[in-house]
């Protein structure tokens, strides 16, 4: 018996369980992020704000990460031991799923330093900030990726489903560690950047209540709509990204930690990014909700009467 069917047999019934986890996130996030990419892409991408350029290119890498994940699923289910069983198949997936799983999250931080910017200190920097933070973040992502391939650093994780850092060797601590600041760089702008526009928020409100204090109740109200779903972004980027990402610095200190019970939980966990995200879209972006309502039917186009697609104005100030 291989190294490979060894691991599948130490991760029974675990692999399966996380197959058809994998199986309902991957097709649910597929769909959805193709009818929102759909939307807004009715309209030239020159019109597209910053904002919504950095969202659209969040959604394509969710989109990739789906695609990738399903691939591994349905190998995983079918026992196709080709696409992890070798060297060479093992790091051709730990690139192909981490990359874009990795733009990803760092994109999310860099939305939110973008809205952070113009709701809290009304500045709108020139495109090529965003980009050149995003390239940043990026570089670390590459550099990571290069040293792990170098020094073959990957390896099956306990699930069987992909392959990811072996912590057990340094190359493969390193890589983590470097995963780690990559992932928590990018939580620390969703937490300081909503954080602060949440601040922000309830300051204007109260500075309204003492100036206006025969503004009606509805009036009062609704800068708060903008908070809560800054908290709502907060508290939904912790709960699928904060398990993983603390299971990875735990297994550093203590590697035995990382069961094959516990990545499927975890992993199940981040996975729901590639929902989660496109979901958060919708709710910050009146545009593209209300598009995708109409594309479905569920709203009639002439009665449609949100800002064009790409304008500031979708993103309550």
């Amino acid at each position: 018996m291989g190294y490979y069917e060894e691991l599948r047999d130490a991760a029974y019934p675990y692999n399966y369980v996380l197959d058809s986890i994998t199986l309902f996130i991957t097709v649910s996030g597929i769909i959805l992020s193709s009818l929102v990419l759909y939307v807004a892409f009715k309209r030239p991408w020159r019109s597209f704000n910053i904002d919504l350029k950095l969202v659209t290119i969040t959604l394509f890498s969710d989109l990739f990460t789906g695609f990738i994940c399903l691939a591994n699923c349905l190998c995983n289910f079918f026992s196709v031991s080709a696409y992890l069983s070798s060297r060479a198949a093992c790091d051709v997936n730990a690139v192909l799923v981490l990359m874009p799983f990795m733009t990803s999250i760092n994109l999310v931080g860099v939305v939110a330093v973008e809205r952070a910017l113009l709701v809290v200190f009304d500045k709108r920097l020139q495109e090529k900030y965003y980009y050149i933070l995003t390239g940043g973040l990026a570089a670390i992502n590459i550099a990571n990726a290069l040293i792990s391939l170098i020094y073959d650093a990957y390896t099956i994780q306990p699930s069987t489903m992909y392959c990811l850092y072996d912590i057990s060797r340094v190359p493969g601590r390193v890589s983590s560690i470097l995963l780690l600041v990559s992932a928590f760089a990018s939580l620390g702008m969703v937490y300081i950047g909503y954080v602060l526009i949440v601040f922000k928020k309830r300051q204007r409100e109260r500075n309204i209540r003492n100036n206006l204090r025969h503004l009606n109740l509805a009036a009062q109200h609704q800068p708060s709509s903008t908070s809560m779903k800054s908290l709502i972004i907060i508290l939904v980027s912790s709960a699928t990204n904060l398990p993983y990402f603390s299971l990875v610095l735990v297994a550093l200190i203590d590697s035995s930690f990382w069961t094959p019970a516990i990545d499927t939980i975890c992993t199940s966990l981040i996975m729901l990014n590639q929902v989660i995200n496109t979901m958060l879209v919708l709710l910050m972006r009146y545009d593209l909700s209300d598009g995708l309502k109409i594309l479905l039917g569920l709203k009639d186009k002439n009665l449609d009467q949100s800002v064009p697609l790409g304008s500031n104005v979708s993103y309550q100030k």
